[in-house]
């Protein structure tokens, strides 16, 4: 599994789960609500002391989002169905992202562009 998805669909999960906003995870990371959206998008990575912030924060141990499943996170949380559902529905589109990343670097395999072959 990707890491960086990994890491993206875990933080939207428990930020889910504790029931807060971008804005509310920013202030406790000391970082905009446009950074943690694009961490969630996987548009930026997490640093590990960022990481290291969240789950001190939210009292998370950091093997779970190495070992632990988003899904059951989210499963296991008092928030509304609604809010479940959304919260699946951003994962779902991470994981597509994932593939759609993942199908167009194998497009590229064994083509060059300027001075680069691709394997």
């Amino acid at each position: 599994m990707d890491i960086k998805f990994k890491i993206a669909s875990m933080l939207v999960a428990y930020r889910y789960a504790n029931n807060q906003s971008q804005k509310q995870v920013a202030e406790k990371l000391n970082v905009t609500h446009q950074q943690v959206q694009k961490y969630e998008k996987m548009d930026n990575e997490l640093s590990a002391i960022r990481l290291i912030q969240f789950c001190n924060a939210y009292e998370i141990d950091l093997n779970m989002f190495q070992n632990g499943d988003p899904f059951q996170v989210l499963d296991g949380a008092d928030i509304s169905i609604l809010k479940k559902e959304k919260a699946i529905m951003l994962i779902d589109k991470l994981e597509e992202k994932l593939h759609d990343k993942s199908r167009s670097n194998k497009d590229m395999v064994g083509k060059s562009i300027g001075e680069r072959t691709y394997l």
